[in-house]
């Protein structure tokens, strides 16, 4: 695109005196300078549907500007910063939100529709739960390395348990009645083969039998190695 600059003067030649070679208009000189406005002209943009090339500017428009002129890429950055409108998901329509890689930084909870849920089960290798709430069970697989599940770490954590816990073993009689176990202790210095029990309390939890059952001296209880696993 050019702009077109008048290089023959024609009113300078009206005050020049008759006979003066340079008072005569030329036609080479008529023709130059409406070849320098074609050119010009040409080199222009439409009023209509132009078509520009380069990086062509137009005037940043205040901020808060709703209307029909021209916003150049200044206005849509210093918009964009004001209002932070591009990048946070609250300030989206969530229904055309379409994420396609990358990250997402700082979710804290992710609701999935119930019609989704079992197509992203499925997509993330969860396994299925039978029942609901507390009472539901999960058909949960464990694999592992065998170096990260030792014997020594299984003793370790036996040998830290309490008490009762679950997974260790202790001496327990059975009140016949209410079938309720009780921690005990037993004393052999008695007779020969006669065999003290004394009680110290309930031991809550399921157990196991680990041995066989005896009686005490006057039968009414049995006692045994128990194993409480639940």
């Amino acid at each position: 695109m050019s702009n077109y600059l008048k290089v023959t003067n024609f009113a300078v030649k009206d005050g020049l005196t008759t006979g003066d070679p340079n008072k005569i208009v030329k036609g080479a000189e008529i023709n130059f300078e409406f070849d320098a406005i074609q050119t010009a002209v040409n080199g222009k943009a439409d009023l209509e549907s132009p078509v520009f090339t380069g990086a062509p500017k137009a005037p940043t428009a205040p901020l808060g500007t709703e209307t029909t002129q021209i916003a150049s890429t200044l206005f849509v950055k210093q918009t964009i910063d004001a209002n932070n409108e591009v990048g946070t998901l609250g300030t989206q329509d969530k229904d055309a939100v379409d994420i396609t890689g990358g990250t997402i930084v700082g979710l804290t909870q992710l609701e999935i529709d119930a019609s989704a849920q079992a197509g992203t089960q499925a997509s993330l290798d969860v396994p299925s739960r039978t029942g609901a709430g507390a009472s539901g069970s999960w058909a949960i697989d464990i694999t592992g390395s065998p170096a990260s599940i030792s014997t020594a770490v299984v003793n370790a954590a036996i040998a830290g348990s309490t008490l009762g816990s679950i997974g260790t073993y202790t001496l327990l009689s059975v009140d016949p009645v209410p079938g309720t176990f009780y921690y005990v202790s037993l004393n052999s210095n008695l007779s020969p083969g006669d065999v003290s029990m004394y009680q110290h309390g309930v031991a809550p939890g399921t157990w196991r039998a680990m041995g066989p059952i005896s009686g005490s001296a006057n039968g009414a209880y049995a006692t045994n190695l128990y194993l409480r696993y639940a």
